[in-house]
């Protein structure tokens, strides 16, 4: 089963079709890379030709990763359960994007929009419903935080238009916002928005519940409104200096 036919899969998601298991278990194996805990198992000479073979496969189509199938099972797995009230006007197809996103592939969709790199007609399509299913989320007005790490090189500024090409990640709890704060490159901020207007919610269906995760379309556009300097935040055996930053959405 090829990539075409995965797409039709999705493409009938998208029309709230219903996967039959031979349909989801065929999605399931052919839109993965066998994960390596699977390296231990008695099928470990016939796994590593699998993953051999997926890998080249991938690498001639510039993808760089997709779900382990645990990961793909536990995707179908929640799908039979009633999805979180919030999330009832989504399709199928929107559902799964989000899920996708929200099961540690964050980085790699992020990556590839960052880079203008989004060349696989699938990956367009995940992007697509993801952008779909956050419009259609609940508004919610929250305070939101978000701890980045950047080269010393990149300023911000009071007045300056803050915004990514990516989809944008907040939490409502400023000290898990803070945990990425521990990193190495020179300029460490935490980012503040007071009210956010056009953060969706997807803590409902996260991997990651305790983050309490809100997400940003990619291009949303914010002003840097105040500036802090000199805050500190301790970790077990050390403390890390940062910069605060209020934003205001665009």
């Amino acid at each position: 089963m090829g990539f075409t036919q995965i797409r039709k899969l999705f493409e009938d998601l998208h029309k709230n079709k219903q996967l039959n298991f031979k349909e989801a278990k065929s999605l399931q194996k052919s839109f993965a890379i066998i994960s390596k805990s699977f390296s231990t198992t008695k099928k470990e000479g016939l796994i590593k030709k699998i993953r051999r073979k997926w890998l080249s496969f991938l690498a001639r189509r510039s993808i760089r990763k997709v779900p382990s199938p645990l990961q793909f099972a536990q995707i179908y797995s929640d799908l039979k359960k009633i999805k979180p009230k919030s999330f009832e006007k989504l399709t199928k197809s929107e559902y799964i994007a989000l899920k996708f996103y929200s099961n540690l592939h964050f980085k790699q969709i992020n990556c590839l929009l960052r880079e203008d790199s989004v060349q696989n007609k699938e990956m367009k399509f995940v992007i697509k419903s993801m952008k779909d299913a956050l419009v259609k989320l609940p508004k919610k007005s929250e305070c939101l935080y978000r701890g980045v790490a950047f080269p010393k090189q990149i300023s911000l500024n009071i007045g300056d238009v803050y915004s990514d090409k990516a989809f944008l990640s907040f939490s409502k709890k400023k000290k898990m916002a803070q945990t990425f704060l521990n990193r190495d490159e020179e300029q460490k901020v935490l980012f503040k928005i007071k009210k956010s207007q056009h953060a969706k919610s997807i803590s409902g269906i996260s991997i990651l519940k305790k983050e309490k995760e809100h997400l940003y379309l990619p291009e949303q556009q914010f002003r840097i409104v105040k500036i802090k300097t000199d805050k500190e935040v301790t970790f077990k055996y050390h403390k890390v200096s940062y910069t605060k930053v209020i934003l205001q959405e665009i």
